[in-house]
């Protein structure tokens, strides 16, 4: 008879499978039937793997069922085995392969190939099979290829079918061992050892790192080839088979000798757990952050270990897909050919994956056609009259799939008026998820560590060859950020950090090779990159229309979060410029290491950056005789003074440098905006004149400008040789006295989840500007709207920031993951700081202080616990910074100055123990401004649409910045203010809902 070598067969070499070393054992003589051969002898009770088709034993496995002992009937090594966890070659004893696992992939076609033939082929060249798109995105972020097509696998693979469709792969070859000679600084070099140590088991070639025997991975036992989805395994890896030779408490075994069609989730997420993971996504759970304490005692954390860790699992911060709460699997979306292939060589998911949110809901004009992107039939999907019903695959619960055009039809049972107004011809080329995608998991800064004091295992070669590989290590983490992009079918699609990675390596005698080094591609673009994804975290809370529409940060232009600090930073003093050696490990070490004297009284630095390599080349100094220095930092320890040009300065007193303009507060002289295309030739293309410009920041095309006298005044800078004035706030509502503006840093709140009854809720999304009031404290302007300003300062603003007629000088803004506590007593999350530096008592008595206020509800501003840390004799100027050091990222806050140099304040876990001196830099006296060099992991683009990051997918693109414009200056609703007499706002009626 035919054999029957499904998919399922494959489980029979893990349950039946004693050890093959184990004493020879006599077997009585088989029995006349050849399906109740002699193994039976010895594996009775075992369950039958697949009922409707009869198998024998040795079908599927081979092996001799007449034997009578055990060294005859089973199947032998040839030779002796590694012994270690590489990747078998190929062809490595096959026969032994076949009987341990008739579905591992070196023996498939031969065993499953009679049936499924074409199924099995199909597999070979499934991204499952060859890992394609992680190894091409690895490899061209770090400038190993020219090209974003990826070419590695982890076996060589063809596509011989005659058929190439645009875009697929006719062959890729295996991932290549590292060059030897390559730089020892530079992260090329050592990322090129890492993909065949560290990304070689995470396919269907391998049953993963939870080895049969391996305790302590529940959650992580699985089979190889086909038998890694089509075989059960429990969650602990403990078999419950009636097989009596199955040793009970040895984990990674099949839960029985059964094949199954009805893949579960976990299943899927045996292998789909990694940083962004789906797999993780979709249940409702998300990767720790470095150092957040979890466990059972510790809510918002998982209870118990799974895969070796616990995870967050947070109804506020991480909650579940709605098609997983409806009790739906992977494969019920997922079709055959999403999951096994196609029978092409595809690059990435984006082009293997056929099933689209259209294929079930339909488009905005129509219903669902029933198909997936490729024309194939759903085939679980079907029309009944006008209803349309979707069986699960897993369980064959039947589940109502409501259309989106029905959604937003008015005579509809299923019609939803927010709906209505989003889904519109304007919003048809987003991806459904662009705005349905609740959360989404950003771990900006994913960082290797390769150290050649130790060796290990390439686990293609078997060698273990220097330096030890790690990739668990994360910078910054984000819930709540949204990013968006083209993805390659040209539609808006949520971009998150993939592959992208910065790295560290050490010599073999401990000294660092490289400390924290980012990538450049071929292209000359940074390879920090981020892909589209489909976020797998769909809900009905959907982002707010404010997220897309009045976010610069949205679309890649950066924000003042997800800086890292470099290692070197620059300070003015009155007559001088000098270079700071930043050291992040040891901040008490940071110090002085070169200088320039200047001719006259310097008032205010700005940094023109390499974007792509996050460091400075050029810094600029506004001097009180109304000169501009350039200073040539491309050597940061030799500086040198370029030129010093009269651009007739009236009194400089902040600069910022974005892009190829530099923008300069010059007081009663207004704001001037200076084109430095040619960083040694800075030409004023602009002049604003303004009442008394002091402070600026700017979240293109908006410019804030903290004016004094004249409050807040908002700048459309988004042709910076022409600004326009949009609009002014009163900072003092109906006071007589005048304003008295001073700083002022802009910041995009995003929305978050948020419990509301038995729902979920989310908080109002705004653009906001702290500004640092002088005598009156701290004024917190919702911006969303650029031509209306509102103030908002209700009770608790007022309670907050009024300063016993303190005198504040200068703010900064940061999002920081706080850390929680170990019992749960303080929650991790992610937590809005605003610093304020602060001057109180007479002129006899000054005292100075930076405080710390939690501003998550800027209409509730909340002190941190002993939020005030006293500093001394500083400038009043704050600067946010961020070091890295290996696991951990800690956040400070540097008082410009202070103490000297500056005073360095740590507020990283300000929420739980409150802000505190890391250290005081006295070196340098009298420091005015201070400046770090830093890698902004969110800034993709700059103002004039030049790419600052790579993508590492083909046809995918940023928005230009005339599509930009376009969004941002939609009309979309906002919020409903309860006002004062003045226009200030005292409280929020109405989170900005879309008008009915």
């Amino acid at each position: 008879m035919s054999r029957f070598a499904s998919l399922a067969a494959l489980a029979l070499a893990i349950g039946i499978v004693t050890s093959a070393f184990a004493p020879p054992r006599t077997l009585a003589a088989p029995a006349a039937d050849p399906l109740r051969n002699g193994c039976l002898e010895c594996h009775a009770g075992i369950e039958d793997i697949h009922p409707g088709h009869k198998l024998s034993c040795v079908e599927c496995h081979g092996g001799d069922a007449e034997a009578t002992t055990q060294e005859r009937a089973h199947v032998r090594p040839a030779a002796g085995l590694p012994g270690d966890e590489r990747v078998l070659d190929a062809d490595f004893d096959l026969a032994w392969q076949r009987f341990r696992n008739p579905g591992n992939l070196r023996v498939a076609q031969q065993v499953c190939g009679d049936c499924h033939g074409e199924v099995v082929d199909h597999v070979m060249k499934s991204l499952h099979a060859t890992t394609t798109g992680h190894l091409g995105d690895g490899f061209y972020e770090h400038g190993l290829v020219e090209t974003r097509r990826p070419r590695y696998a982890v076996f060589p693979a063809r596509d011989e079918d005659g058929e190439v469709p645009q875009k697929a792969l006719r062959a890729v070859e295996q991932v290549p061992p590292p060059k030897k000679l390559g730089r020892k600084d530079a992260i090329e070099t050592h990322y090129a050892d890492l993909p065949r140590k560290a990304c070689m088991q995470c396919h269907l070639w391998s049953a993963g790192r939870a080895v049969r025997g391996r305790l302590g991975m529940d959650g992580d036992y699985r089979g190889e080839g086909c038998a890694a989805c089509h075989v059960p395994y429990a969650e602990d890896g403990r078999s419950r088979s009636r097989d009596a030779t199955i040793k009970k408490d040895e984990p990674g075994h099949p839960r029985e000798h059964r094949f199954t069609s009805r893949i579960t989730t976990d299943t899927c997420a045996s292998c789909h757990y990694g940083d962004a993971s789906i797999g993780l996504t979709f249940r409702g759970m998300a990767q720790l952050v470095p150092g957040m304490p979890a466990g059972p005692d510790v809510p918002g954390t998982t209870s118990r270990l799974l895969n070796g860790v616990f995870y967050i699992k947070d109804e506020e911060t991480t909650p579940p897909d709605v098609h997983h709460q409806a009790g739906m699997h992977c494969i019920d979306c997922h079709t055959a050919a999403d999951v096994m292939g196609d029978g092409n060589l595809w690059p990435q998911m984006d082009h293997a994956v056929e099933i689209e949110c259209t294929s079930c809901h339909g488009t905005f004009e129509d219903p669902s056609e029933l198909t997936t992107s490729r024309g194939r039939r759903v085939t679980n999907l079907v029309r009944e009259g006008d209803t349309f019903w979707l069986t699960s695959k897993v369980t064959g619960k039947r589940h109502r799939v409501k259309q989106a055009c029905e959604v937003i039809d008015a005579q509809h049972g299923d019609f939803d008026p927010q709906a209505q107004a989003a889904m519109t011809a304007a919003h048809a080329k987003l991806e459904c998820y662009a705005c349905h995608g609740a959360w989404s998991v950003n771990f900006f800064g994913f960082h290797f560590d390769r150290n050649e004091q130790f060796t290990q295992l390439d686990l293609i070669s078997g060698e273990r060859t220097p330096g030890r590989v790690t990739t668990q290590e994360k910078v910054f983490a984000s819930f709540n950020q949204l990013l968006l992009g083209m993805n390659h079918e040209a539609a808006i699609a949520p971009y998150l950090v993939g592959f992208s990675t910065i790295g560290s390596a050490r010599a073999g005698d401990g000294d660092v090779f490289l400390r924290q080094g980012a990538p450049v591609t071929k292209a000359g673009l940074s390879g920090v990159t981020l892909v589209p994804h489909q976020t797998h975290a769909v809900r009905k809370e959907v982002r707010t229309c404010v997220e897309c529409h009045r976010a610069p940060s949205t679309w890649g232009l950066g924000s003042p979060n997800f800086r890292l600090t470099r290692e070197v930073g620059y300070a003015i003093t009155e007559l001088a410029f000098a270079t700071i050696a930043v050291d992040g490990r040891n901040p008490s070490r940071t110090q002085p290491i070169a200088s320039l004297t200047l001719r006259s009284d310097a008032r205010a630095l700005a940094l023109r950056m390499d974007e792509v390599r996050g460091r400075a080349t050029h810094a600029y100094v506004a001097s009180a005789d109304g000169s501009l220095s350039v200073i040539d930092v491309g050597s940061p320890a030799a500086p040198k003074l370029h030129k010093e040009f009269a651009l007739d300065l009236v009194d400089p007193r902040a600069m910022l440098s974005r892009g190829d303009w530099l923008f300069v507060a010059d007081g009663v002289g207004g704001v001037l905006c200076v084109d430095v295309e040619k960083p040694e030739q800075p030409r004023v293309r602009a002049a604003l004149p303004t009442r008394e410009a002091s402070g600026l920041d700017l979240a293109w095309p908006w410019l804030a400008v903290a004016d004094g006298a004249g409050g807040l005044t908002i700048v459309d800078v988004a042709d910076p040789s022409k600004p326009r004035a949009l609009g002014t706030a009163d900072l003092n509502g109906g006071s007589s006295e005048p304003n008295e503006a001073r700083d002022v840093a802009l910041f995009f709140q995003y929305s978050r989840l948020r419990k509301a009854g038995d729902a979920l809720a989310r908080t109002p999304a705004r653009l906001l500007a702290y500004v640092a009031c002088g005598l009156d404290g701290v004024r917190v302007v919702d911006l969303t709207e650029p031509e209306r300003p509102i103030v908002l300062h209700g009770t608790g603003a007022r309670r907050a920031f009024t300063f016993g007629r303190g005198d504040v000088k200068g703010v900064a803004v940061n999002t920081v993951f706080d850390l929680g506590t170990e019992g749960g007593g303080a929650k991790s999350g992610e937590h809005d700081h605003l610093y304020v530096f602060v001057e109180t008592g007479n002129d006899d008595n000054r005292q100075q202080s930076v405080r710390v206020f939690d501003v998550r509800d800027p209409l509730q501003p909340r002190a941190v616990r002993e939020n005030s840390v006293r500093v001394y004799g500083g400038s009043g100027r704050l600067r946010t910074f961020r070091a890295y050091n290996e696991p951990f990222l800690q956040h400070f806050v540097v008082a410009a100055g202070a103490g000297g140099l500056g005073t360095l304040v740590e507020t990283g876990r300000a929420a739980s123990t409150g802000p505190r001196i890391a250290a005081t830099w006295d070196d340098l006296g009298s420091v005015r401004d201070l400046q770090f060099e830093e890698l902004a992991f969110d800034r993709l683009v700059d103002e004039r649409g030049r790419w600052i990051k790579d993508i590492s997918h083909e046809d995918c693109r940023y928005l230009t910045p005339g599509e930009i414009l376009r969004v941002l200056r939609a009309k979309v609703p906002g919020y409903a203010y309860r006002l004062d007499p003045y226009g200030t706002a005292t409280d929020l009626i109405e989170s900005g809902r879309m008008p009915r």
